[in-house]
């Protein structure tokens, strides 16, 4: 195909934010708060939402939860907060003006008695439908190669601002990288990244060198730590300095594909943001995700997108649809999706120890393709239910 006289040539991209863009701090913030009130009554309710703008940090949403001291509450989390954004994300009076004088407000509310009675059992919070994704590749956590890539590069930029390397970058904590790749080949990485005033990147020549610079000591080195070969591909810089929220409106939610599977799957369901396990867009995504994660590591097929859907007040018996690569073993993906078709959300729940979870963690970077121990959706086996299923089946 040409088009106006050249050849035609489809480049796919994706895309991630660092842990200091205005929306992730507003996750890390709503998972933050979660996370405190979980942490006094395992069995509260909580749909957090955050609006950052400026010096205001703007808390709010509905919670059900009898064990809450108000007054304390505020205080631990105004306190939660800023630790967050001055010491964990990296935030100072240069790339936040004002970031010491920040102005938390909470307008939180009572669940409603309604959405409250239909919840309890446990049964889903809402009407969801959702996906799940999985590829066979070990090295990323069968997890899509390239949204990978980007999120760990996003993830070492933001190690070594917290190191000895840090007056060598001059890396400040906002910033999006968008990958465009041919295939299974890269093509380009634009990495829009903010930087403290004194590292002064647009200046052409210091632009150059530190160009080279991210691309031979994080890039290669991370291509080559998760077996992603490549041929020549072009880095491309874009310096800022004036990010954050001081200049750009964060808020929860907005960052849906980052938090799942980048551009490679649908998403389907809402924001996880500070929401409890009750709240299906975010229960049923991890759940999804383990499902499909366990047919592409059981070997049953290369490529999988799993959804599921659920209403509000349901206990069990999701519906399920899926798609896999055309060799897959579609009698024993059957047999799975079967087997797992029947189970309650309590099952759900408990199975994958999501009470367990302190999901500050996952608010940035992404939910999957972790390595962390208590990314329970990405470690667990197959159920003992299932493999005694099998066997019985086998005799």
């Amino acid at each position: 195909m040409r088009v106006m006289g050249k050849k035609f040539i489809q480049l796919f991209s994706t895309e991630s934010v660092a842990a200091g863009h205005p929306d992730k701090i507003a996750d890390q913030i709503g998972e933050l708060i979660l996370d405190y009130i979980v942490g006094i009554d395992p069995d509260a309710h909580v749909a957090c939402e955050v609006l950052l703008n400026g010096k205001e940090v703007f808390l709010a949403g509905e919670i059900k939860c009898n064990k809450l001291d108000e007054n304390k509450f505020k205080k631990v989390i105004d306190f939660k907060i800023r630790n967050l954004i001055e010491n964990e994300i990296g935030y100072t009076d240069i790339t936040w003006p004002n970031v010491k004088n920040l102005d938390i407000k909470f307008h939180f509310q009572n669940q409603s008695r309604e959405i409250n009675s239909l919840v309890q059992g446990i049964a889903s919070g809402d009407n969801s439908s959702i996906f799940g994704w999985a590829e066979n590749s070990p090295k990323t956590k069968h997890f899509p190669r390239f949204q990978f890539l980007a999120n760990e590069i996003l993830k070492k930029i933001g190690q070594i601002r917290k190191n000895s390397m840090a007056k060598e970058y001059h890396f400040a904590p906002d910033g999006k990288i968008q990958i465009l790749t041919q295939g299974k080949q890269l093509v380009k990485i634009i990495l829009c990244q903010q930087f403290v005033k004194n590292g002064n990147p647009h200046d052409d020549e210091i632009n150059k060198k530190l160009t080279t610079k991210i691309k031979t000591e994080i890039i290669e080195s991370l291509l080559e730590k998760y077996d992603i070969p490549q041929k020549e591909y072009e880095l491309k810089l874009k310096p800022f300095h004036s990010g954050g929220p001081a200049n750009d409106t964060g808020l929860t939610g907005r960052k849906l594909m980052v938090d799942t599977y980048g551009t490679f799957s649908p998403h389907g369901g809402g924001s996880f943001s500070g929401k409890d396990v009750t709240k299906p867009d975010k229960t049923l995504a991890l759940f999804a995700r383990y499902i499909a994660w366990q047919v592409v590591e059981q070997d049953w097929a290369t490529t999988i997108q799993v959804q599921l859907s659920t209403h509000i007040g349901q206990k069990n018996n999701f519906q399920i649809w899926y798609s896999a690569n055309e060799n897959a073993k579609k009698e024993k993906i059957e047999q799975w999706l079967n087997y797992l078709s029947d189970w309650t959300f309590t099952n759900v729940i408990d199975f994958l120890e999501l009470k367990k979870v302190k999901f500050a963690s996952f608010g940035c970077y992404g939910y999957f393709g972790r390595t962390e121990k208590t990314a329970y959706w990405e470690n667990k086996g197959l159920p003992p239910g299932f493999l005694e299923q099998q066997k019985t089946a086998q005799k």
